[in-house]
């Protein structure tokens, strides 16, 4: 399991998990990324892109707790979010 509990995207702060993650899919470690939810595994649209672009090279499957077909449902869902502005944070 890579857990980055409690990492905001908007602090920017690295994610020592996140980069074992991305390190293990390159080294052929793992043969699969299950997440609770789409938003919940990558900070960016652009990001989502490149996690979809590594498992297809790398033939790691990608899933998330809903179930749904991951790859074409992860791309339709970052696209969208790209192109829908995000709320203003409230302070």
């Amino acid at each position: 399991m890579y857990a980055d509990n409690d990492m905001s995207a908007y602090t920017g702060t690295p994610r020592p998990e996140w980069n074992r993650l991305i390190a293990d899919v390159l080294a052929g470690i793992i043969s699969g990324i299950a997440c609770w939810h789409v938003d919940r595994l990558t900070r960016t649209p652009r990001e989502l892109e490149d996690v979809i672009d590594l498992a297809e090279r790398h033939s790691v499957e990608l899933a998330s707790a809903r179930g749904r077909p991951a790859r074409a449902l992860m791309r339709r869902q970052c696209r969208s979010a790209s192109r829908t502005p995000r709320p203003a944070r409230q302070r």
